[in-house]
């Protein structure tokens, strides 16, 4: 082999090793993020029913807003990919199929956060905080999976 082959391989081993680092990093970057939306479930949950007991009732609904704001936005990144976040598309259709049972419970939830503090609001976000949570950790879960 000539010298300049041996450089050529060289150049091009250590670049498939670049690539392979950096799409397991997007990957962890994605799980924190899932991850995150866990949390994020529980969080909208507190701070609707802050605003529910009157506790700092502006600041408490403009939190919920931003919390809102950034579950929808990064549930959707998930799904679809967004550059801006820096997440790709849905990379399996098992990671898809899940993402989408959670955007279902997520447009019930959702409706009724955002919704004026009622009885019936108080009970369905009650009784869908939990189911949410899990089926948001079955994503996470799935998404590690497919990183191993």
């Amino acid at each position: 082999m000539t010298y300049s082959v041996r450089i050529l391989c060289s150049f091009l081993f250590a670049a498939c090793i670049s690539l392979a680092h950096a799409q397991a990093f997007d990957y962890k970057h994605t799980i924190n993020l899932a991850g995150k939306q866990r949390m994020l479930t529980q969080k909208m949950s507190k701070e609707y029913y802050l605003v529910a007991y009157g506790t700092n009732k502006d600041q408490n609904k403009a939190n919920l807003s931003k919390t809102v704001d950034l579950f929808d936005k990064t549930l959707q990144a998930l799904i679809h990919g967004d550059n801006e976040l820096g997440l790709a598309k849905s990379p399996s259709d098992a990671i898809t199929a899940q993402l989408n049972k959670v955007e279902g419970l997520w447009k019930t939830f959702r409706q009724h956060i955002e919704a004026n503090i009622s009885d019936e609001n108080n009970m369905v976000i009650a009784n869908t905080n939990i189911p949410l949570l899990k089926e948001m950790n079955k994503g996470v879960k799935l998404f590690e999976t497919f990183n191993q």
